[in-house]
């Protein structure tokens, strides 16, 4: 849910207020200083006992360890040039043009920066999916890396991501713990989670955590009922999240959806 609002905020600040990538990194930092404070208020005064879920801090460290260990041993080599690298070097011309200029300059033929223009048709790229490259470029904006390397790190977060949703959506279902665990691990591994990690399909993939939640939250439909107005929000929230980085896997669960809640 966290993720999702910061996709939407992200969004309108860039695409319609138009405030350029460097501002908008300093206004989450200050929000997550502030966040970070008012937590650990809480967490000082709070009594109970803090729950520490062992199998995801491990799932999140196999995965780190499974992704980087190789871009670590390999090099450029093993990151770079991987089974599209049209797309990645597509996202890369975005996420840079996104942190060096605002949107207002884009969006005006006369004022686009001329040496963006070696990438065909970028002045049209600009308006198809572009929240995926716009977290390119947060993390160009903060992290001193090479650039190709920055993708690559997004991607392994991502993947994190989709397994702790998965592990969510898994919690819905009567089956053993065990069961769950092995389950969790199949997906994160998975034929079809790894293909989107190879194919730079790197908007894909950021929509995936977004979906399972959404899926995991279909058998507590019967809150539009009762008009639970704090749920609602929270649910149109994850589907403006996921609208925004991938249109074409709302559609998909949009029909899920739909079926579910006119049932």
């Amino acid at each position: 849910f966290g993720y999702s609002v910061f996709l939407v905020l992200t969004y309108y600040l860039y695409f319609f207020l138009k405030i350029d990538v460097n501002k908008i990194v300093i206004i989450w930092l200050i929000f997550f200083l502030f966040s970070l404070g008012f937590y650990l208020k809480v967490f000082l005064k709070s009594k109970k006992k803090v729950l520490i879920n062992k199998f995801l801090i491990f799932l999140i460290l196999l995965i780190s360890i499974i992704y980087i260990l190789p871009a670590h041993i390999y090099g450029e080599q093993f990151y770079v040039f991987r089974g599209n690298h049209w797309d990645l070097f597509s996202y890369l011309s975005l996420g840079s043009l996104f942190n060096n200029y605002d949107f207002s300059i884009l969006t005006e033929s006369d004022k686009f920066p001329a040496e963006f223009k070696h990438f065909n048709q970028i002045e049209q790229l600009i308006f198809s999916r572009p929240l995926a490259s716009l977290l390119i470029a947060f993390l160009i904006n903060i992290f001193d890396l090479d650039i190709f390397l920055i993708p690559y790190l997004l991607k392994v977060s991502l993947i994190l991501l989709s397994s702790i949703s998965f592990k969510c959506l898994i919690d819905n279902i009567k089956v053993s713990k065990l069961d769950k665990i092995i389950l969790t691990l199949t997906f994160t591994f998975s034929f079809w989670l790894i293909y989107i990690f190879e194919i730079e399909a790197i908007s894909h993939l950021a929509a995936i955590p977004i979906f399972l939640i959404i899926i995991s939250e279909l058998n507590k439909f019967d809150k539009f009922e009762n008009f639970d107005t704090k749920y609602i929000i929270y649910f149109g929230i994850l589907n403006c999240g996921l609208f925004l980085i991938y249109p074409e896997l709302f559609c998909v669960s949009l029909i899920i959806c739909g079926i579910y809640f006119f049932g």
